[in-house]
């Protein structure tokens, strides 16, 4: 079952090949033709005192940012969860780098920088975490879901979580992340698949959608919690080599955190 979200801009001439891409994926998903670009201006290394998690979580669209309505789904669920979201087009990538890098690089005690991003929008997504390197921006979760030309990530990543289902790993550079998970959902992760889940309905996929949540709600901790932590001395982030392809790291840079 296909839905299609209200209007097409312009009057897309390309409704019948969407549509028939879409079908011959199979599974149910929504095609979403009003996705707007985010705004950047709301790109910072803080969040206010009243939010209820610390940390900032910016997303990434997929090509023509009509395939990723899971993007959505997941941003609701963590905005209700106390943590602050944003999504943007692919389009945007370079911009969102490079206010990244102007709003973080002066902060080096930044709350939680977590980037997500399906298909293409994952790609730019180790784009963004290469380009912001050059600053030293650490960022503390990426999660890319089925990148498409998969850059090799690098080593201010603190966690790369690359969920994926018929390509290889994704490629590590530098030494790679502090820690690499590579989850294959059709062999070493098969607990998140589901019937019918392909590359574009992915981020649709509700068993990997807890899994994303899972892992942002483990790095964007309870504001108390986190600024406790940051308020007093504690011993560098221990270095874990990357993982081997299909392969899973055995700790995180975080304790798990259970959700108030």
């Amino acid at each position: 079952m296909i839905a299609l979200r209200q209007h097409i801009p312009g009057g897309c001439k390309c409704l019948p090949l969407l549509c028939a891409l879409a079908l011959g994926a199979g599974g149910c998903f929504t095609l979403n033709f009003d996705a707007k670009p985010g705004k950047l201006a709301q790109v910072q290394p803080t969040t206010p005192a009243s939010q209820p998690r610390v940390g900032n979580v910016y997303m990434i669209r997929g090509w023509l940012g009509i395939f990723s309505c899971g993007l959505d789904q997941i941003q609701k669920q963590i905005i209700a969860r106390g943590v602050s979201s944003r999504i943007y087009l692919g389009g945007q990538w370079p911009d969102l780098a490079a206010a990244i890098s102007a709003k973080y690089k002066n902060c080096p005690d930044h709350e939680p920088l977590v980037l997500i991003g399906h298909s293409f929008g994952a790609d730019d997504v180790v784009k963004i975490a290469n380009v912001v390197a050059k600053d030293g921006v650490r960022v503390d979760l990426a999660i890319t879901l089925d990148p498409m030309v998969r850059p090799p990530a690098g080593n201010n990543i603190q966690w790369c979580v690359d969920i994926y289902q018929f390509s290889s790993p994704l490629p590590i550079k530098d030494g790679g992340p502090v820690r690499m998970d590579n989850f294959n959902v059709r062999k070493n992760r098969t607990d998140l698949w589901v019937f019918n889940t392909n590359h574009i309905n992915l981020p649709n996929n509700v068993k990997v959608q807890q899994e994303v949540i899972k892992e942002i709600l483990q790095v964007c901790q309870p504001r108390a919690q986190w600024l406790a932590a940051h308020r007093s001395p504690s011993p560098p982030l221990a270095m874990h080599p990357a993982t081997q392809p299909g392969d899973q790291a055995t700790a995180p840079p975080a304790a798990p955190v259970r959700d108030p």
